[in-house]
């Protein structure tokens, strides 16, 4: 039916556009109300879309930590160029995650509670599967319980 097939292009349409303007906000510090601290760098976020979107950093902001009410939380043993993936997951839902940094992406979305972040890195180490790195990626998945890699 012609009614539904045009119903689905305009959600895809708004979906593709509401990603947009959340990666947007998420690379503008204009509206932030949160900084989180990764290597030094400041990363000015939205304490709201954290609480919605990553279950670690939720129970972290109702545990009445002084960090989180300072507004201000140092993230320690947390790569930046693997949490910027993470930040990105957080805001818009998707990411780009290769085959080099899924290990690291998977470690953080285990540790950050993004399930559905943890399931791309597995899909990708999945498709990446050799004989050089079989055993490695078995310890992963034993490690950051991803059933789907064994």
């Amino acid at each position: 039916d012609v009614t539904i097939l045009k119903a689905d292009a305009i959600r895809t349409s708004n979906s593709m556009q509401l990603e947009s303007d959340l990666l947007r906000l998420s690379e503008d510090p204009t509206m932030s109300d949160f900084t989180l601290i990764v290597e030094g760098n400041k990363l000015h976020v939205h304490k709201a879309i954290l609480y919605a979107r990553c279950p670690h950093l939720r129970s972290m902001f109702t545990s009445g930590m002084i960090e989180c009410e300072k507004k201000e939380l140092v993230l320690e043993d947390v790569p930046l160029v693997h949490f910027r993936k993470v930040c990105q997951f957080i805001y818009t839902g998707s990411v780009f995650v290769d085959q080099e940094d899924a290990m690291d992406v998977m470690m953080l979305a285990d540790r950050f509670l993004l399930y559905g972040l943890k399931q791309q890195c597995a899909a990708v180490l999945k498709s990446s599967i050799a004989m050089e790195n079989v055993i490695h990626i078995l310890k992963c998945a034993d490690r950051f319980d991803a059933p789907d890699l064994k």
